[in-house]
């Protein structure tokens, strides 16, 4: 049975109407409809009518939150059991952040949608998880594209049909099992699910203690049974070397065994695209040592250096607030590139190369750039920056960080000299590389811009092209990304390798999100330290 577990707020002198009504069972039960009415207008001196009153109390007992009797009114005690329970898990969670062993879960964000459902048998707290699956997928117009679970062991190619399992599963287009066992009972099973269901499967995780996830969509389920049943599971499996002699009316048993299960249900968008993302790492780790990673791909503004680049070279004009409008929508993908570019182009006229090579050499690099570069340098990983920036200044910054990289892509920014007429790329790179000054003096923007990357879609051409060139397959491959300028690329490089979000704005953290549901292999890092993702390159 469920429970709704909305905290009441019996504190605060304005408050809703259920909460008034708890606030007078709590001290007094039980009560007609008529007395908590009266006891509201005399407590509150609020002016809410009767039938609000027994309107709320009518939803409460819907609710099981209150129980009826000879038409008077008290909490319902399996109600307040239940809510004990909650919070103790709860400060359990606070307190011991590895309870779910994904060290990154953060329990503070979890929302007011939460139950708590009481199951007798491990079967039974499956089967009510089944018909989840089942209700959401009928009931949603956009149903979750992948399903989650991480568990002691593998144990549904025995209990379960595969026509129920297919019924149930092959709905979701990705399944990913994290499984702390690898006993040779699992290793069966991992072979029975795969011939059926393609998921994907890791044995031997150490994911989980005693706490069991199913997690799809926005919605994340605890299994929580008591410790003793886990040891008397664990002991069956270590117990048989061979499926063939395992004793399956002893597992039937042990599955429908009465035991004391409790299933806590979060609706919380946030909390469970955290932990998809930490199951996901998992699996990412398998890719990076299976397939031995050997292409990086960089974005430069906001990844590479701390700030655009683009809108502190505006700063040169008197245009800086109308750039940064710009950037600021073309990045958050709400204007298109070469509209964006184009206009751009107009606003940053008249600045001179040698601003520009001044403005370079003081970019504040981004923390911890130049130690992941050495370190993957050091593994000897292909890296390469590709970016809508200016070469002038993605160049300079590959320098400045000991020139790691194999390839730089970016936009050119176009220099007329003081007869107005256009110098070429490779003039405008003699003069910086000679530190030419005085022609650097010479040398303007012209108000125009040669787009290398005129759309996000170029920056996959382009890492496609590379990875050809050096024939690394896209499995290999990595790119790292801030904006909606690199979601293709990030995309792209996902599906079969890493796609990787370093210090991304909103619109590329909510797509990234929408990646990871659809089971594509996404790491995000909401820090500004490149560090934080070193552990990839071990």
């Amino acid at each position: 049975m469920g429970y709704n577990l909305s905290i009441p707020n019996i504190s605060s002198k304005s408050i809703k109407v259920r909460d008034m009504v708890f606030s007078v069972l709590a001290f007094e039960y039980p009560l007609t409809a008529k007395k908590v009415y009266n006891r509201i207008k005399d407590r509150y001196k609020s002016p809410v009518t009767y039938q609000a009153v027994y309107k709320s109390i009518k939803l409460l007992e819907d609710e099981k939150c209150l129980d009826c009797s000879n038409n008077e009114y008290k909490i319902n005690k399996s109600w307040i059991t239940d809510m004990k329970k909650f919070i103790i898990s709860l400060e359990s969670a606070y307190e011991n952040k590895k309870s779910l062993n994904i060290e990154n879960a953060n329990y503070n964000s979890l929302g007011k949608d939460v139950n708590i459902v009481n199951k007798w048998s491990y079967y039974s707290s499956e089967e009510y998880i089944f018909e989840m699956l089942q209700k959401t997928i009928k009931d949603s117009k956009t149903p979750p594209k992948s399903i989650f679970i991480h568990t002691h062991h593998l144990h549904h190619p025995l209990i379960y049909s595969f026509n129920l399992l297919n019924s149930i599963f092959s709905k979701y287009g990705n399944i990913y099992m994290l499984i702390k066992g690898n006993s040779q009972i699992d290793r069966w099973c991992k072979r029975a699910f795969e011939q059926n269901l393609n998921p994907k499967i890791l044995l031997g995780t150490n994911c989980t203690n005693n706490i069991e996830y199913f997690i799809f969509g926005d919605v994340v389920i605890e299994i929580r049974i008591p410790s003793s049943y886990w040891k008397q599971l664990n002991e069956f499996y270590s117990r048989y070397k061979f499926v063939s002699t395992m004793d399956m009316q002893e597992l039937y048993l042990l599955f429908q065994k009465n035991v004391d299960v409790q299933l806590i249900i979060y609706k919380n968008n946030k909390l469970a695209n955290q932990l998809k993302e930490e199951m996901l790492s998992k699996f990412r780790q398998v890719i990076v040592s299976k397939n031995k990673l050997k292409f990086v791909s960089f974005d430069l503004n906001g990844v590479l250096t701390e700030e655009n680049t683009i809108i502190e070279l505006s700063k040169f004009t008197d245009n800086y607030e109308l750039v940064k409008e710009i950037i600021t929508n073309q990045t958050l993908g709400k204007k298109n590139m070469p509209i964006a570019f184009k206009e751009i182009s107009k606003l940053i006229k008249g600045i001179s190369l040698y601003d520009i090579f001044k403005y370079a050499n003081k970019i504040k690099l981004m923390d911890g750039a130049k130690e992941l570069l050495k370190k993957m340098k050091e593994k000897k990983l292909k890296l390469s920056i590709i970016t809508t920036g200016f070469s002038i200044i993605a160049n300079i910054i590959n320098v400045r960080l000991g020139s790691p990289f194999y390839k730089v892509y970016s936009n050119n920014l176009e220099f007329v000299d003081e007869f107005g007429k256009v110098v070429t790329q490779k003039y405008v790179m003699d003069a910086i590389k000679k530190n030419d000054i005085i022609t650097m003096k010479k040398l303007f923007t012209n108000g125009k811009i040669e787009m290398v990357i005129n759309k996000e879609e170029d920056k996959s051409k382009i890492l496609k092209s590379l990875l050809k060139d050096l024939g690394i397959k896209i499995n290999q491959a990595a790119a790292v990304g801030d904006t909606m300028g690199d979601s293709d690329i990030i995309n792209t490089c996902s599906k079969e390798g890493i796609g990787i979000v370093f210090n991304p704005n909103l619109s590329l953290l909510e797509y990234a999100n929408h990646l990871i549901d659809k089971g594509q292999y996404i790491i995000i890092s909401e820090s500004k330290n490149l560090m934080n993702i070193s552990d990839l390159f071990k």
